[in-house]
């Protein structure tokens, strides 16, 4: 599978979501073409989830 989504629910319709994708390559010795996979994530999303956990906190 080329593309992966590591994405939180939080990030749906967020109005600071920025995509970014991270390269990784995995191709073997047999391989005749290079693989890579590309993993979709946001970029504040540890910012967001420092947050999110932050504010469950403040709830308890």
């Amino acid at each position: 599978m080329p593309y992966r989504f590591d994405l939180k629910g939080y990030c749906e319709n967020c109005p600071f979501f920025e995509p970014e994708v991270e390269k990784i390559e995995y191709t073997k010795l047999e391989d005749e073409f290079p693989k890579v996979q590309n993993i979709v994530k946001c970029r504040y999303g540890e910012q967001c989830e420092r947050a999110v956990i932050t504010v469950n906190r403040e709830m308890i």
